[in-house]
């Protein structure tokens, strides 16, 4: 049993260290006046049966823009919103009854453009009244006209290179040829499919939390920063011109 616990100390120092690197991250503040923005809430529980995992969404089949894809609960920025941080929060009070005063703010991330054309903020915070994501989920009041299912994915699978729930696949983005990620991860007897810009944002995280690129290759040679990518966007104005 010794050898079990000390394993099991080693990953929670792990995952308390990752959370340490996300809060001293130099975040990515609302610093672009742009109308047609939008934030993500990205939500850490520190299980005591998974490790640090990071909590997603299924969004409703009926919605009018990615329907029925896995997501962050999220949505776009309204004018009386204080801030970014502020959208985020209560877009996910709306979906998913997040309380606020059930987080703490860590970072926030590099923006990301959507395929319908809005810049992205992910907003990452640390839900710090549980520690069991099950107990999380179960808690949580679903706004069933906007989502269908919530769940948690440990934050390290994003780094690894496990065949079963990891592909890549490629697509022309914002004219360049750009390797984008897939990942079918379980959670209580269903599969989820994690791709696009939500996959994006939970590479991301994983890197910057657990200080280390993925196992597998994430980019091809010399694509462009998500960084560079929305510099692009900025001179165009819209992804369909790109």
């Amino acid at each position: 049993m010794t050898g079990a616990s000390n394993r099991v100390d080693a990953g929670a120092d792990a995952d308390l260290a990752a959370l340490a690197r996300l809060a001293n991250y130099d975040p990515h503040v609302d610093d672009f006046p742009h109308a047609n923005k939008a934030a993500v809430l990205v939500p850490l529980v520190h299980c005591r049966t998974r490790g640090l995992c990071v909590v997603l969404t299924l969004r409703a089949a009926h919605l009018r823009s990615h329907a029925g894809e896995v997501a962050f609960p999220g949505g776009k920025w309204d004018k009386t919103d204080a801030s970014i941080l502020a959208t985020a929060l209560r877009e996910a009070h709306e979906e998913i009854g997040l309380p606020s005063s059930n987080t703490t703010y860590l970072t926030t991330l590099h923006p990301h453009i959507s395929r319908i054309n809005s810049l992205v903020y992910p907003v990452v915070v640390h839900l710090h009244d549980s520690d069991s994501a099950d107990d999380l989920v179960d808690s949580l009041t679903v706004n069933d006209e906007e989502v269908a299912a919530v769940f948690c994915v440990p934050v390290r699978t994003f780094l690894e290179a496990d065949e079963q729930v990891h592909a890549d696949f490629e697509l022309r983005w914002l004219g360049v040829q750009c390797k984008f990620h897939e990942f079918r991860v379980p959670w209580r007897g269903e599969e989820f499919r994690v791709w696009g810009l939500t996959a994006a944002v939970c590479i991301e995280l994983a890197r910057i939390a657990y200080a280390r690129d993925p196992e597998y290759a994430w980019t091809n040679p010399g694509q462009p920063t998500m960084v560079e990518l929305v510099k692009r966007w900025r001179a165009v104005g819209h992804v369909s011109k790109m």
